[in-house]
């Protein structure tokens, strides 16, 4: 069995008084192996009084059975973590399973001023928003 990393870009900019997410809608993974789904956070522009834009410290990203009326795979394995400010990861034993899965997610991130203090949380809420992708 195969043990795969699925890259999966996130980037987050702040233009107009609004959010461009930069992130692919799903993500689709190949059953049969071990795979690690792991979300990388970049950015463009910053808030006004913004420093730094990290993953958010709980529930950065959360996987959702729907989005934009398309219902995808229902999300049995563990919950995604945090591992640093622009990384989250989850593991997925997929060794029982066969064919290919689609998982939609939202997405939490917060930003921070320049001492670190936090300023915003936002969320690509995966009903309402678009990703770019």
């Amino acid at each position: 069995m195969a043990n795969n990393t699925i890259q999966v870009p996130v980037n987050f900019t702040f233009a107009n008084s609004a959010v461009r997410w930069q992130v692919p809608n799903s993500v689709t993974v190949n059953h049969g192996d071990d795979d690690t789904i792991q979300w990388n956070l970049t950015n463009g522009a910053l808030p006004p009084g913004a420093a730094s834009v990290k993953f958010a410290q709980s529930n950065a990203i959360q996987f959702v059975a729907a989005k934009n009326n398309q219902t995808g795979s229902t999300w049995t394995g563990p919950a995604p973590s945090r591992v640093s400010d622009t990384q989250v990861t989850v593991d997925d034993d997929n060794t029982t399973q066969t064919g290919t899965k689609t998982y939609y997610y939202s997405i939490s991130v917060s930003t921070y001023d320049s001492n670190g203090a936090l300023l915003n949380t936002y969320t690509m809420d995966p009903e309402i928003e678009n990703p770019g992708n």
